[in-house]
């Protein structure tokens, strides 16, 4: 077996890494896409689905809706695409492969452009459906083994490749001695062990220890323990677990620093675990959400800008915007908008734009891991939590392929 296969083992376990992305509940009804918009549409409209697990006892993100149905208002109040209303089909994915598979199919029954943003824990379920419909998915959040080799997924961020990547900044920041605290789900740990041991080494570190977490683990104590001594600890975990072992590390006097995954990290996780969050790092595929570029967004979506929860800090809020608008940016250079249209234009984009929210993407390059194929943007800034804010180290883009350059092509 391929140490890339290896590797890919970590995916098997998306549930976790969608837990990650986990900010909080969000249980208003967002408004329907078209509800203020006075604006006269000439040609057929133009439509997309997008999903967010809801309702279950596992993962309420219904938020990202919210952003994404602000996204399209945005779109349509500004004359929507070359004149044509961009039209938004909504679903629950459920966190249930059931519920996934029925939004994939709800796409194919609505004739939609494209799947955008939106954020799923069953890709491998999905991809297979839009496949064979021949619909591409823009925003992936590429944490599923489909999504980081299918045709038609098109991610604009690093997703669960990036966990290498925190393991070599730790390596980089002078950690002589990592770990990897993981929630014990089958392959879990071993897994990510893996993807996060491969930064590392490929930084000079010698051999990342994994730490195994029980699930739905109330006192962080033990486990924190377990890490004393050890230099850094990198984590893909939800913000409430990372909150929790931080908490405990500086009850213990720890001063083991924090790498954890981006989407992580969320406004409401900020608030309530405070001081204990200070000094951790991640990285992040967009502008930090302080940033001017994000004016509009705050503007358009009030009620995930001054609610509780995820927030604009949220990566996963943050992808679904950038996608929808990216989207219509790009469906608004084609001479007509379909899946077929969509996917072939996707297909040979060197250049994607994303509206300055990333640098340009290039769709026609492969990454050079086959089983990593579709982690087409692996450009990441680094930030740390300061003041309860992710603060950018610098204007720096990084690489985070970097940490996969030891496994050759």
């Amino acid at each position: 077996m391929s140490r890339s296969r290896r590797l890919l083992s970590v995916l098997a376990v998306s549930s976790l890494l969608g837990l990650a992305a986990c900010g909080g509940e969000s249980t208003a009804e967002p408004d329907g896409p078209d509800a203020g918009s006075d604006v006269t549409f000439t040609g057929d409209p133009v439509t997309i689905l997008s999903m967010a697990p809801y309702d279950n006892p596992i993962l309420d993100r219904k938020e990202i809706l919210e952003v994404v149905e602000a996204a399209v208002k945005k779109v349509n109040a500004d004359g929507g695409i070359n004149g044509s209303e961009l039209k938004l089909v909504t679903c629950n994915e459920g966190f249930d492969p059931n519920m996934a598979a029925d939004c994939a199919r709800e796409a194919v029954n609505r004739d939609v452009a494209a799947v955008v943003g939106g954020f799923a824990g069953n890709g491998d379920v999905i991809l297979p459906i839009l496949e064979e419909a021949g619909i591409p998915w823009l925003g992936t959040p590429l944490i599923s083994a489909g999504e980081l080799t299918s045709a038609v997924s098109f991610p604009l961020s690093a997703g669960a490749a990036g966990l290498a990547g925190l393991g070599l900044q730790a390596a980089k920041d002078g950690c002589k001695t990592v770990a990897a605290p993981s929630t014990e789900t089958g392959t879990a740990s071993t897994g990510l062990g893996l993807l996060i041991g491969a930064g590392a080494q490929a930084g000079g570190v010698k051999e990342v220890e994994t730490i195994r977490m029980p699930p739905n683990v109330s006192d962080y104590s033990g486990i924190a323990q377990q890490a004393q001594g050890v230099d850094c600890v990198v984590m893909a975990a939800a913000g409430n677990v990372i909150a929790g072992f931080a908490a405990a590390n500086a009850s213990l006097g720890g001063t083991t620093k924090m790498y954890v995954m981006g989407a992580s990290i969320s406004q409401d996780i900020l608030d309530a675990a405070g001081p204990v969050l200070e000094g951790i790092r991640t990285w992040s595929t967009f502008p930090v959400a302080e940033d001017p570029i994000w004016d509009d967004a705050k503007a358009a979506a009030p009620s995930v800008t001054d609610g509780g929860e995820a927030g604009w800090v949220s990566l996963i809020n943050q992808n679904a915007w950038v996608s929808v608008v990216s989207f219509a940016n790009f469906a608004a250079s084609l001479d007509e908008v379909s899946s077929q249209s969509v996917l072939a234009g996707l297909q040979a984009e060197t250049a994607f734009d994303t509206l300055g929210f990333t640098e340009p993407i290039d769709f026609t390059k492969s990454f050079f891991i086959p089983d990593f194929a579709r982690a087409f943007n692996m450009k990441a800034q680094w930030v740390t939590v300061e003041d309860g804010k992710l603060v950018p180290d610098s204007d720096e883009i990084s690489d985070l392929g970097e940490a996969f350059a030891s496994m050759g092509q």
